[in-house]
């Protein structure tokens, strides 16, 4: 069951909440318990500029020397990413993962980049390259499995994100999983791949991404459009369905029902 939305009243209190941990961090930057906090309640929000406000303040009083300094870099590729500053966001993302190889956050960061970006090839790279330093990690990891699968789907490789599904990001007899079966983000890995793979096997087109949103030979182009991010880019199933027998409905649009998934 989905949460209710929040009302006036509940985003006054936490941008009251938010409006703290800043004060806070006006007085002591390094204070990472208020960074994050305000970080991911602007990120829910849908504030990335918020986001990056707060990560610009606190900047000037971080050093490689300070501990966590990664975790801060990650920080400042993710809310970059998330205002559509690609080129800014990319370098903090990778130097974080210089400096702590195993930062799932910085490892995410860097992943949005190259999803929004169409680097799909680079984006198999990245992840699976990292993928040893994910051990014993918290439940951040499945996402990064989901966003590896993500690529695979762009990619049309339908097995491989099947594969990805059962054995790494909703394989419910891993540890993790047992540990705490529902945390919500797993949740969300799983109900959005199983949305998308409803249109298995796949249509006659190309890409599920637009072309504009590609650089030519898959590499980044100096101007670049974010490409629809999985499950929010509600093109796709429209176009599957369109590309497929189904003809469109009277109002011009198609049917994106999707059917049972059977495998």
């Amino acid at each position: 069951m989905l949460a209710p939305p929040c009302s006036g009243e509940e985003i006054s209190e936490i941008d009251r909440a938010i409006a703290l941990w800043e004060s806070i961090l006006r007085t002591d930057p390094l204070d990472v318990v208020a960074f994050r906090l305000a970080h991911f309640a602007n990120f829910w929000l849908g504030r990335p500029q918020d986001m990056v406000s707060s990560v610009e303040r606190v900047m000037p009083a971080w050093s490689e020397d300070t501990p966590g300094y990664a975790s801060i870099l990650a920080c400042h590729c993710f809310a970059h990413e998330e205002a559509g500053h690609y080129r800014a966001a990319e370098p903090s993302g990778r130097r974080a993962i210089e400096l702590d190889p195993g930062n799932l956050w910085a490892a995410h960061a860097v992943a949005h980049v190259l999803e929004m970006q169409g680097r799909r090839s680079e984006g198999i790279e990245w992840l699976t390259t990292l993928a040893p330093n994910w051990e014993g990690s918290h439940n951040l990891q499945h996402h990064l499995w989901w966003h590896l699968a993500l690529f695979k789907l762009e990619y049309g490789d339908y097995a491989g994100v099947l594969e990805l599904y059962d054995t790494r990001f909703r394989n419910l007899a891993a540890p993790l999983t047992v540990a705490a079966p529902d945390v919500y983000i797993d949740v969300q890995n799983a109900a959005s791949t199983l949305r998308y793979s409803a249109y298995i096997p796949p249509p006659a087109a190309a890409t599920v991404l637009p072309s504009r949103a590609l650089a030519a030979g898959d590499e980044p182009a100096a101007t670049t459009v974010p490409a629809p991010s999985f499950p929010t880019g509600i093109a796709w199933p429209t176009a599957v369905r369109c590309a497929g027998s189904l003809p469109p409905t009277r109002d011009g649009t198609c049917d994106a029902s999707p059917p049972i998934l059977s495998r």
